[in-house]
């Protein structure tokens, strides 16, 4: 999976609504299962030597956000893992165990043993996977803003529930979205600067 968005997404609770058929959910839960255990994967090489599972999963989303175009507010993370902290302490050691990556625990204190330069190869390959996290997360912005009706009343809808500054469309920016992003994003980043 090249694209960071995809993990910090698929290790929160989510559910399955609908498949055609039992192996297209299977194939569904293979995905996710694969997106939560590329995370784990990238939350121990990127988090400290030993913590609690939060601040690993803390860490991901933290590198994850900065690898994006994000609206949310400093400490988004902090609520995700709040409202599913059970959810998140669970997760982390199934899916380093899956990964095949050994870890003590004591308490609630986690200790993953990394092969020796595993993590540096990790991190290494974070860094290439977060200098295309810009240009990817752009194209999908872009493909989402054509692809439903309404799609620039979400955005703005979400960029001000995220930043709480908000977005005034016009008949103009509702039809084109795209080139009305760059000045909606100027004005929404000088509104945040102000603040």
């Amino acid at each position: 999976m090249r694209d960071t968005t995809i993990w910090a997404r698929f290790v929160q609770p989510s559910a399955l609504a609908w498949a055609r058929d039992s192996a297209q959910g299977e194939a569904v839960a293979a995905a996710v299962a694969e997106a939560a255990t590329t995370a784990a994967r990238f939350a121990v090489a990127l988090g400290p030597e030993a913590g609690t599972a939060e601040d690993f999963w803390r860490v991901l989303f933290r590198a994850t956000y900065r690898a994006e175009f994000r609206v949310e507010k400093p400490g988004r993370e902090n609520d995700i893992l709040g409202v599913n902290r059970d959810h998140f302490a669970g997760l982390l050691p199934l899916a380093l165990a899956a990964e095949g990556i050994v870890f003590e625990h004591d308490g609630e204190v986690l200790r993953p043993r990394l092969r020796a330069g595993r993590r540096s190869d990790l991190r290494r390959e974070w860094r290439r996977k977060a200098r295309l996290g810009k240009p990817y997360n752009l194209l999908r912005l872009l493909r989402a803003s054509t692809t439903f009706e309404g799609a620039a009343r979400y955005a703005a809808w979400k960029i001000e529930r995220h930043t709480g500054v908000p977005v005034t469309l016009t008949p103009w920016k509702e039809r084109h979205p795209v080139l009305a992003a760059p000045g909606v994003l100027w004005r929404v980043w000088r509104a945040r600067r102000a603040l």
